[in-house]
């Protein structure tokens, strides 16, 4: 999952890699950290709700894996974002997560990108056009998307 400015994107894939759902999610209030968050939020919930109990959580913005699994004060401005995401990971399922490059996150930062080209809210994306297609060959084959 990954993030492009205001807008968020990301997806979720099966064992083998192969694309089960993407969302993209225009016009985040506020910077890089809370459109990441936001992108592993709607993440979360959307594996949750399939069903599915052992997942792996790719983020490639590390400030948002620090923030998440460090202590946060109250006083951080996107505290409650922070906790309703820890609150998510202690339910009864098995979530591993680690931090990845970029170029392994091409499909979830051309959502991303796509999400600031006007679409406002929230979308889920289930089937892929020609160019989702290459960034998710691209992820695939570890290559960087330009």
């Amino acid at each position: 999952m990954t993030l492009n400015g205001d807008g968020c994107g990301g997806v979720i894939r099966d064992s083998s890699g192969r694309l089960i759902e993407g969302f993209m999610h225009g016009h985040v209030e506020g910077g890089s950290l809370t459109a990441e968050l936001w992108a592993i939020l709607v993440g979360l919930k959307a594996v949750w709700d399939s069903g599915k109990r052992r997942i792996i959580v790719e983020w490639d913005l590390l400030e948002a894996l620090n923030a998440v699994e460090g202590e946060v004060i109250q006083q951080h401005h996107e505290y409650s974002l922070i906790e309703e995401i820890k609150c998510m990971l202690g339910r009864d399922w098995e979530v591993n997560i680690c931090h990845i490059n970029r170029e392994g996150n091409s499909v979830a930062d051309y959502l991303a990108k796509e999400a600031l080209r006007g679409w406002p809210g929230l979308f889920g994306i289930l089937n892929s056009s020609f160019e989702l297609t290459r960034y998710f060959l691209v992820d695939l084959n570890n290559l960087p998307s330009s």
